[in-house]
C-alpha cells in the first residue's frame, strides 16, 4: 500500500478526521507490515497515525502487543488513550486488562467513553461490575451515552439482563436532563429487545413510585424500537406505590408474601374469587365482605385474591393490606391518636395507589375507637371512602358475627357486597383435598422428600373430619387433618427428612390422636377396647360409685362404636351426690382416660354465678376485672380445646338465666360469646354437679360408717323429685344421665384411707431409707374418725393424714442414719398417731443366714485423685451421698416449678392451631424436650446407683486391691461428675439457659498461623459435646479461605442447658506459638454465644453451587449468603446436603440479629492455648494452667464449671 501518512494527509483533508483514521487503521491491519512495526508506529509519530495503528493492531487481534497497547493508555493525548481504549475491545481477552478498567476513570470523557465501549464488547461479570460503578459516578453527558450502551452490550453478554435492565431504569428515572434520560431508555430497549419479556417487567418494577413518570417519559422519547411495544405499560409505570412504610406500620403485605409463593390456595373457590375481583374492579363502592362459618375457607379466598391481583398486574401489583383494627389502634391512648393513625393509612391506600385494606375482624369496624368519652368509630370514618370507592376493604366474618357487628350500622353495610362462603359438600371436599395433596407433594419435593398418597387417605381425612372435628367447618377441617398427617410422617421438624414418605388411613388417624389428644384406640376400629379394662381403670380411682363407674364406661362404649349423637356434645351427665364422694375424681378421672391428661379439665363453679350480670362472664365480658372473663370463662378454654370434659359444679346455686344459657350448649352442642364466635362443644363431655339431696343422705347415714340400708332404700328417687322441684323440665330432658353418687360405705372407707396412707408411705423421703414402716390397723380407725364426715365425706382426709401420719413418723425418721435397716411401728396412743422404733440392728448383728462371722480383711484400693487408699466402706458413703444430692436435685427442680411448666406447655401444644406457627411450635417443643431431660436426669442417675449394688457385693467377697472395687470406684467417679453437672444443671431456671447454644467463631486479624485454630476449637467443643450425655454438635455453616484454613464458622450445640454450659466461651480465644529462638506467632479468634432467637428475620439469600470437601464440614453443597439488611449481619459459607441447612442458617442469623440487638459488648479474653515444647492452656477467669492437649480433647469441665457456678 501506499505511504500511510500520505494516505492520511489525503484523507484527511475534509471534515471528518476520525473517518480517515478509521480506513488508515483497515488499510494496515490488511497490509503486509508485521506487528511490530505496527507497534512502532503506535508508539511515535503524528497523533492521527499512531490511532489509526493502534486500531489496526486491536483489529488484527496481535495478542503480543497487548502490552504496547496498554501503555499507550498513559499518554497525554487523550485520543491516543481513547484508540487504546478502542483497540484493546477489539483485542479480546477472557478477563478485561486492568489498565481498561482504570481508563473508566479518565480525567477525559471520551477517553471514559472508549474505554466503556470496550469494555462492552468484552462482556463479562467484571466488565459490567466496573461499568456499573462508572455509571453512577458519571457526570458528563458525552461520556453518559455510550456508558449506558455499553453496559446494555456487557448485561447481554454476561447474561445479566434483568440486574442491567433494572440498572438502566432506575438510571433513567432519576436524570432530570431529557438526553441523558432518553440513552439510559434506548439502552434499556435494546438490552431487552431480545430477552424474556419478564426480565424487562421485573426491572421496571424495581423503579421507585416517585421516578416512574419520568421513565415513561424517556422510553417514549427514545425512539427505539421496542418503545412502541411498551406504550401499554406506561400507564401503570404512572401509578404510585403505597408507602412501604406506612403498609409495614400497620400490618403485613400480603402482596409480597404471594410473590414469594407463601401463600396457600383456594381449591374449587373460582366462582367466589371471581366475585371479588370482580367486586374491587368496579367504580364505585368496591368493598367485600366474606361471611361463612369458621374453616370454610374465607381466609384462602382471600389468599387466591391477592394471588390473581399479583398475576393480572405485571408491572404494578396491587398491594394488600392486612391489618386489624386493634393494630390500628395499637398504641393509642390520647384523644384524637388513633384518628389520626387511621388517616395516615387511608391516605396511603388512596388513588392513585392501587391498593386494598384486608380487614380479618370487619365486624369490629362499628365500635374501634369509641369510649366513655366518645362515640366516634371507624365506622364513621372510613364510610365516606367506601362510598366513593377511594378505598376498598375486604373483610371477613361469622353469619352470628356480621349480625352482632357490621349489620348494626346499615350505613356501613349496604357499602359491602356480602359474599356468602358456604361448607364444601362430600364430593367438593374430596376433590380440595386431592389437590391440597398436590400442593404438599410439590411442597416437600422442594425439600427433598417424595410424597406418595395411598388409596382412601382422602376419603378417610373427610370422614374423620366430618365426624371428629365438626368445630371448623369443611373441608378446612380435613384439610388441617391432611397436613398434620404428612407433617408427621415425615417426622419431627427437627428430625433429618426422610426421602420417601407415605400417607394412608392410619396416618390420618394418629394425626387426629395427636390433634384431638385422643388415645387411638378410641378412633381406631381395628383396636379393640377392653371394657373390663376401662371398668378396672374407674374402679381404682373411684372406690365404692358401682353405678357412676358403669354410667362412665357406657358412655366410652358409645364413644368408641361410633353411636353418641353427632350434633349434641359427646355426653351431659349429671353427678348429684354429697361431698366428697368422688363427683369431681370421676370427672378427672374420665379426662385422663379419654384426653390423656387430668388437665384436659375445665373447671367452672357455677355457685359463683348467683346473679344475671355475672352471666356474661361465662361467654365473655369485655368490661371484667379478670382477663379470663373477657374472653368467657367457659367459650375461651373449649374453643381452644375443643376436646375437653367440662365440669360445672354446684349448679344449682346458679342463677336461672345459666340454666337459659346452658339449653343451646346442651341440645346443639354450641355457645355464642359476645363477639358473636361460636364455641363448639360436640367433641367436649359435660359434667354437671350438685348437692341436692345431700340432706336425706345425712339422714340415711345411721351413724358414722354404718349406712343402713333401709334408710338408703329410695334415696335415688327423693333425689330425683328435688331435682323436678329445682330444674325445669327442658333443663332435664337434655341430660344425657343423672347419675347417684351414693355415700360411702364403711368399706369403702377403710378402702380409701389405706390408699391414702400408701400414697404417704410411698413419698421420696421414706422410700430413699432403708427403714421399713409397720402400720397398725388401729391407724385407720383413726382416721376413719378424723378424716371423714357425713357431710364432707372424704375430702378431710387427705389434711388429716398429713396431721396425723407424717408428724409423728418425721421424728422418728431423724434419729435415723439415712442407710439403717431399722424397722418403725406407726400406732396409736389415745387418738393420736405415735412412732416407735422397735427394732435398730447393732453392730454385732451378721447381715447373712446366721453364720458364725468370719473374719475379714477390708479390701481397699487407691484412688488416684484423692491420693489415698479407699475402702468398700467408704465408697458405700460415697454412694449414699451422691443419692441423697440426686433427691436434693429433685426437690430443687419442683420448687422451680418444672412438672407444672412442662404440663403447661404439653397443653400449649396440643391447643389447635399450634402448628401454624412454626416456629412458636419449635420453641415450644424443644423447651418440653429440655424439660423432660431435666425431670429424667435424677431418676437416670438413681438406677445407675442402684444398678451398682452388685459391684459392691462382689468388692465386699474380694480380698486385698479387687478389681470389682477398682471398678467400683471408678463407676462413683462418673457418677459423681455427673451428679456435679445436674446440680449445676438445676440451676438453670429460664427457657434460655437449659436450652442450645449458637457458636459463631471468627478469626480475628490477617497473618499466617501454623495451625487451624477454628477447625481446633470446633474438635475442642465437639469433643466436650461428645462427652456430655445428649449433648450434640453441628456446623451450621463455615468459611475458607484459600489456603484451606476456616477463617469463619457457625455451630449449634444441642443438648440440656448447653447454652448456659458455654456461655463463659464468649470472648477472644488467644492463640500463642513460642519456638526454642524465643519468636512467637499470634492469632485471636472471637467466640460468640447466643441462645436461639424467639422467631426469624427477614433476610436477602443468594446462593451457588460449591462443590468439594470441606473442613468442618464433610461435604459442601452450595456456598450461601444471608444478609439482613437493617444490620447488615450475614451468614456467608458454606453448608452441607443435609436436609434443613438452609433453614439452620437463618436461623442462626436470626439469633446473631437478636444478640446484636441486646448485647452490650462482646467478651474480653477468654483463654490463651500455648504451642510451644511443652503446650499449655492458661484460662483467665479461672487462672489454671492445665496441659493444652487435655483441653482441646474437650476435657473443659474444670474451665467451664467454675463460670457456671460464679454465674458467669
Amino acid at each position: 500500500m501506499s505511504d500511510p501518512a500520505e494516505l492520511l494527509k489525503e484523507l484527511a483533508g475534509g471534515d471528518d478526521d476520525d473517518a480517515a483514521v478509521e480506513v488508515v487503521a483497515e488499510a494496515l491491519a490488511e497490509g503486509d507490515e508485521s506487528d511490530e512495526s505496527l507497534a512502532a508506529r503506535a508508539a511515535a509519530g503524528e497523533p492521527a497515525l499512531r490511532r489509526a495503528a493502534l486500531l489496526a493492531l486491536g483489529q488484527r487481534r496481535a495478542h503480543a502487543q497487548g502490552a504496547r497497547i496498554e501503555a499507550s493508555l498513559a499518554d497525554d493525548v487523550p485520543a491516543i488513550r481513547a484508540a487504546a481504549c478502542r483497540a484493546l475491545g477489539l483485542l479480546g481477552a477472557e478477563e478485561p486488562p486492568g489498565a481498561l478498567l482504570r481508563a473508566l476513570a479518565d480525567r477525559h470523557p471520551a477517553v471514559r467513553g472508549a474505554a466503556a465501549e470496550a469494555l462492552g464488547s468484552l462482556g463479562g461479570e467484571r466488565a459490567f461490575a466496573a461499568l456499573e460503578a462508572a455509571l453512577a459516578r458519571e457526570r458528563s453527558a458525552e461520556a453518559w451515552g455510550p456508558l449506558c450502551a455499553a453496559l446494555a452490550r456487557a448485561g447481554r453478554g454476561a447474561g445479566l439482563v434483568r440486574r442491567g435492565a433494572a440498572l438502566l431504569a432506575r438510571a433513567a428515572a432519576r436524570q432530570a436532563e431529557g438526553r441523558r434520560a432518553r440513552s439510559a431508555a434506548a439502552a434499556l430497549c435494546v438490552l431487552t429487545q431480545e430477552a424474556p419479556y419478564a426480565d424487562l417487567l421485573a426491572a421496571l418494577r424495581e423503579v421507585p413510585g416517585v421516578g416512574r413518570e419520568a421513565l415513561a417519559d424517556a422510553i417514549e422519547g427514545c425512539g427505539a424500537p421496542i418503545a412502541p411495544a411498551l406504550a401499554r405499560l406506561l400507564p401503570q409505570l404512572r401509578e404510585r406505590v403505597p408507602d412501604p412504610e406506612v403498609v409495614g406500620r400497620y400490618g403485613v403485605d400480603l402482596s409480597r408474601r404471594a410473590a414469594a409463593g407463601a401463600l396457600a390456595r383456594a381449591h374449587g373457590r373460582d366462582e367466589l374469587v371471581e366475585a371479588v375481583l370482580e367486586r374491587l374492579s368496579r367504580p364505585g363502592p368496591r368493598s367485600v365482605v366474606l361471611v361463612g362459618p369458621p374453616g370454610v375457607g374465607k381466609t384462602a379466598v382471600v389468599h387466591e385474591v391477592v394471588r390473581r391481583l399479583a398475576e393480572q398486574q405485571v408491572l404494578s401489583p396491587a398491594v394488600v393490606l392486612e391489618a386489624t383494627t386493634g393494630e390500628v389502634l395499637s398504641g393509642t391512648r390520647f384523644l384524637g391518636e388513633w384518628q389520626t393513625r387511621l388517616k395516615e393509612l387511608v391516605s396511603a391506600l388512596a388513588p392513585p395507589a392501587r391498593a386494598v385494606w384486608y380487614v380479618p375482624d370487619v365486624d369490629r369496624l362499628v365500635d374501634a375507637g369509641t369510649s366513655s368519652h366518645s362515640d366516634e368509630s371507624f365506622a364513621g370514618m372510613l364510610a365516606p371512602h367506601l362510598e366513593r370507592g377511594t378505598l376498598a376493604i375486604v373483610g371477613e366474618s361469622t353469619p352470628q358475627g356480621i349480625r352482632r357487628g357490621l349489620e348494626r350500622n346499615q350505613r356501613l353495610a349496604r357499602l359491602f357486597l356480602r359474599v356468602d362462603v358456604q361448607p364444601t359438600s362430600a364430593t367438593a371436599t374430596l376433590e380440595v383435598l386431592e389437590r391440597v395433596g398436590a400442593d404438599l407433594a410439590q411442597e416437600f419435593r422442594a425439600s427433598g422428600t417424595e410424597l406418595c398418597f395411598e388409596e382412601g387417605v382422602f376419603v378417610a381425612a373427610r370422614d374423620l373430619a366430618e365426624d371428629h372435628l365438626p368445630g371448623p367447618a369443611a373441608p378446612g377441617n380435613a384439610v388441617t387433618l391432611l397436613r398434620e398427617a404428612a407433617q408427621g410422617a415425615r417426622g419431627g421438624r427437627t428430625a433429618p427428612a426422610p426421602t420417601r414418605v407415605r400417607v394412608g388411613p392410619r396416618q390420618v388417624l394418629e394425626a387426629l390422636s395427636r390433634f384431638a389428644g385422643v388415645p387411638l384406640r378410641l378412633l381406631d376400629d381395628s383396636l379393640p377396647l377392653d371394657l373390663g379394662e376401662v371398668r378396672r381403670f374407674f374402679a381404682e380411682r373411684v372406690l365404692g360409685q358401682d353405678a357412676a363407674v358403669e354410667t362412665v364406661v357406657d358412655l366410652i362404649g358409645l364413644i368408641k362404636a361410633g353411636l353418641t349423637d353427632p350434633a349434641r356434645p359427646l355426653g351431659v351427665l349429671f353427678f348429684v351426690g354429697p361431698t366428697g364422694v368422688g363427683k369431681t375424681e370421676m370427672a378427672k378421672a374420665l379426662a385422663q382416660f379419654i384426653f390423656g391428661s387430668a388437665e384436659r379439665l375445665v373447671r367452672i363453679d357455677l355457685g359463683e354465678f348467683r346473679d344475671p350480670v355475672s352471666l356474661r362472664r361465662l361467654v365473655g365480658d369485655p368490661h371484667a376485672a379478670e382477663p379470663a372473663a373477657r374472653t368467657g370463662l367457659l367459650t375461651a378454654p373449649v374453643r381452644e380445646r375443643p376436646f375437653s370434659v367440662v365440669l360445672l359444679d354446684e349448679v344449682e346455686k346458679a342463677h336461672s338465666n345459666v340454666f337459659d344459657l346452658l339449653l343451646p350448649l346442651m341440645d346443639e352442642g354450641r355457645l355464642v360469646d359476645e363477639q358473636g364466635r361460636v364455641t363448639d362443644f360436640r367433641r367436649s363431655i359435660v359434667i354437671m354437679t350438685s348437692n341436692l339431696g345431700s340432706d336425706l343422705a345425712e339422714d340415711a347415714w345411721l351413724g358414722f360408717g354404718a349406712p343402713a340400708t333401709e334408710g338408703r332404700r329410695g334415696l335415688g328417687e327423693k333425689v330425683r323429685r328435688v331435682m323436678e322441684e329445682t330444674f325445669r323440665p327442658e333443663f332435664l330432658n337434655r341430660l344425657s344421665k343423672v347419675v347417684l353418687f351414693a355415700p360411702l360405705s364403711h368399706e369403702v372407707m377403710r378402702r380409701l384411707a389405706r390408699r391414702e396412707v400408701r400414697r404417704v408411705l410411698s413419698r421420696r423421703g421414706i422410700t430413699r431409707r432403708r427403714a421399713i414402716i409397720e402400720t397398725d390397723d388401729s391407724i385407720i380407725g383413726v382416721l376413719l374418725q378424723e378424716g371423714f364426715s357425713p357431710r364432707y365425706g372424704a375430702r378431710p382426709l387427705k389434711r388429716r393424714v398429713e396431721d396425723l401420719l407424717l408428724r409423728p413418723l418425721a421424728r422418728a425418721l431423724l434419729a435415723l442414719r439415712p442407710d439403717e435397716e431399722a424397722v418403725v411401728r406407726l400406732g396409736v396412743s389415745g387418738q393420736q398417731v405415735v412412732s416407735e422404733i422397735v427394732h435398730r440392728p447393732g453392730p454385732e448383728e451378721a447381715l447373712d443366714d446366721g453364720a458364725p462371722p468370719e473374719r475379714r480383711v477390708s479390701a481397699r484400693v487407691r484412688d488416684p485423685r484423692r491420693g489415698r487408699l479407699v475402702s468398700v466402706d467408704e465408697l458405700e458413703e460415697r454412694a449414699l451421698e451422691l443419692e441423697e444430692r440426686v433427691e436434693g436435685l429433685v426437690e430443687v427442680l419442683e420448687r422451680q416449678g418444672l412438672p407444672e411448666r412442662k404440663s403447661h406447655l404439653v397443653q400449649v401444644s396440643q391447643a389447635a392451631g399450634f402448628w401454624d406457627e412454626p416456629e412458636r411450635a419449635r420453641r415450644v417443643t424443644s423447651e418440653i424436650a429440655a424439660i423432660e431431660q431435666s425431670l429424667e436426669a435424677p431418676r437416670k442417675l438413681l438406677g445407675r446407683l442402684e444398678a451398682l449394688e452388685g459391684l459392691f457385693e462382689a468388692a465386699r467377697r474380694q480380698r486385698g486391691e479387687s478389681r470389682a472395687l477398682y471398678e467400683l470406684l471408678v463407676r462413683l467417679d462418673e457418677l459423681g461428675d455427673e451428679v456435679e453437672l445436674a446440680g449445676y444443671a438445676a440451676r438453670c431456671t429460664s427457657p434460655v439457659e437449659r436450652g442450645e447454644a449458637y457458636l459463631h467463631l471468627r478469626l480475628v486479624g490477617e497473618g499466617s498461623f501454623p495451625r487451624d485454630p477454628i477447625a481446633a476449637l470446633h474438635c475442642m467443643y465437639r469433643a466436650y459435646a461428645r462427652r456430655k450425655r445428649g449433648f450434640s454438635l453441628r456446623v451450621v455453616y463455615e468459611s475458607v479461605d484459600a489456603e484451606g484454613r476456616v477463617v469463619e464458622a457457625g455451630l449449634r450445640v444441642s443438648g440440656l442447658c448447653a447454652f448456659a454450659f458455654l456461655r463463659g466461651e464468649d470472648g477472644l480465644h488467644h492463640w500463642l506459638q513460642r519456638s526454642q529462638r524465643r519468636t512467637q506467632n499470634a492469632c485471636f479468634v472471637r467466640v460468640s454465644v447466643f441462645p436461639p432467637a424467639a422467631g426469624r428475620c427477614e433476610v436477602r439469600a443468594e446462593r451457588r453451587f460449591a462443590g468439594g470437601e470441606g473442613v468442618l464440614l464433610r461435604r459442601h453443597r452450595q456456598h450461601l449468603v444471608l444478609t439482613h439488611p437493617p444490620t447488615l449481619l450475614a451468614v456467608d459459607g458454606a453448608v452441607d446436603a443435609e436436609p434443613g441447612s438452609e433453614e439452620e442458617a437463618r436461623a442462626f442469623l436470626a439469633a446473631r440479629v437478636a444478640r446484636s440487638g441486646g448485647h452490650t459488648g462482646e467478651g474480653g479474653l477468654v483463654r490463651r492455648y500455648i504451642l510451644s515444647s511443652q503446650p499449655v492452656c492458661r484460662d483467665l477467669f479461672t487462672g489454671l494452667r492445665l496441659p493444652l492437649d487435655p483441653v482441646l480433647a474437650g476435657k473443659l469441665d474444670p474451665l467451664v464449671l467454675p463460670r457456671l457456678a460464679g454465674g458467669d
